[in-house]
């Protein structure tokens, strides 16, 4: 992995968007991915990741399977559809074996 840019416009690798149930393990997942240079947001629902995706540049998407709304699956989906003027955005879906059943 290449180091972040130190010059220009920012100074980390990539802007991390998190989707998460739970704030405490968001900020777990923050805290890790900052430490390597990640950019970092976070969003407790559903309508709160729609709400950065329009407004933010977003390079990835990191969300849980089991939102309250839909799943992680439909919002990777959709995310190109909310910010239809943005490069690709990349999806990451984490879930526990339960989630699967």
């Amino acid at each position: 992995m290449s180091e972040p840019q130190k010059s220009g416009q920012r100074s980390y690798y990539h802007r991390v968007l998190l989707v998460v149930n739970e704030q405490a393990a968001g900020e777990q997942l923050k805290k890790l991915l900052t430490s390597k240079g990640y950019m970092c947001e976070i969003a407790l629902s559903w309508v709160g990741a729609c709400e950065k995706i329009a407004k933010e540049l977003i390079d990835l998407i990191v969300c849980d399977y089991r939102l309250k709304e839909k799943n992680g699956i439909e919002l990777i989906s959709e995310a190109p559809k909310i910010k239809k003027d943005s490069t690709v955005i990349q999806g990451l879906v984490l879930c526990n074996f339960s989630d699967l059943n």
